[in-house]
C-alpha cells in the first residue's frame, strides 16, 4: 500500500486530491492538513511514500520545508502542486529535492501520471504546462514528449496509447508494418523507456489521451 501525505492549503483541492488518491487501487492517504507546522509533524511521524504539498501551506519558506523533508524523511518523495508562477519556482522546487512540479491547472489524469512517475523512481517531472512557460531542463531530467518526439512519433503515440496493436497503427496512418515498428523503436529510444505501460503514463501525463 503507497502511503500519501497531502499538505493543501485550500480546502476544495484538498480534499479532490484526497478523493483522487482514494479512488486509486494501492493507494492510501494517511494524513491531510492546510498547517505547515502539522504537516512536518505528520511527515516525520508517519514517513509517508509520497508528500504532496502546496508551496502556499509552507509561505514564506516553502523551499525550506521542501529540504527539510528530504533531510529528516529521506525515504519521502515530495510532489509539489502550486499555481505559483513557474518561471520562478520551478527549478528552485527541483534543486531543493522535489520528485515533481505539477501545475494546479493540470487534470486529474495527469496527476495520476505524475505520482506513478514519482513512485516509479522517474527522473525530476514538470507537468507540459510548466515547462512551456520554463523551457530549460537538464537533458537526464523528464521533459514533455511534444518536445522530444516528430508529429509522426506523437501521432504513433497516440494510438498506442489507444491500445492499438503495431498492425493497426500502420494502418491508421497508411504505413507499413514495418515503418510503424522503426517509429516505435525510435519513440522508445527517445524518451529512455522499456515498457508500453510507460509510455502510456507519459502519454498521459502530456495530454496526448
Amino acid at each position: 500500500m503507497v502511503r500519501i501525505l497531502i499538505a493543501e492549503a485550500h480546502e476544495f483541492f484538498r480534499l479532490g486530491l484526497i478523493a483522487i488518491c482514494e479512488r486509486h487501487p494501492g493507494w492510501e492517504v494517511v494524513a491531510d492538513t492546510a498547517d505547515s507546522e502539522r504537516a512536518i509533524q505528520l511527515a516525520e511521524a508517519l514517513r509517508p511514500d509520497v508528500s504532496v504539498i502546496d508551496l502556499s501551506v509552507f509561505e514564506p519558506n516553502g523551499l525550506k520545508a521542501i529540504d527539510h523533508l528530504r533531510l529528516t524523511v529521506p525515504k519521502t518523495r515530495v510532489l509539489v502542486c502550486s499555481d505559483c508562477p513557474v518561471r520562478p519556482v520551478m527549478e528552485k522546487v527541483r534543486r531543493a529535492g522535489a520528485s515533481a512540479f505539477l501545475s494546479k491547472s493540470e487534470s486529474p489524469a495527469r496527476f495520476v501520471a505524475a505520482m506513478e512517475g514519482v513512485l516509479a523512481g522517474e527522473p525530476f517531472l514538470a507537468s507540459a504546462s510548466a515547462f512551456r512557460d520554463y523551457p530549460r531542463l537538464n537533458p537526464a531530467e523528464r521533459v514533455p514528449v511534444h518536445y522530444l518526439l516528430s508529429e509522426r512519433e506523437i501521432a504513433v503515440l497516440r494510438l498506442l496509447a489507444r491500445d492499438y496493436s503495431n498492425r493497426e497503427i500502420a494502418q491508421a496512418l497508411g504505413l507499413s508494418v514495418r515503418t510503424a515498428e522503426s517509429h516505435l523503436s525510435a519513440i522508445y529510444q527517445r524518451l529512455s523507456v522499456r515498457s508500453r505501460g510507460a509510455l502510456l503514463r507519459l502519454a498521459i501525463r502530456d495530454g496526448l489521451v
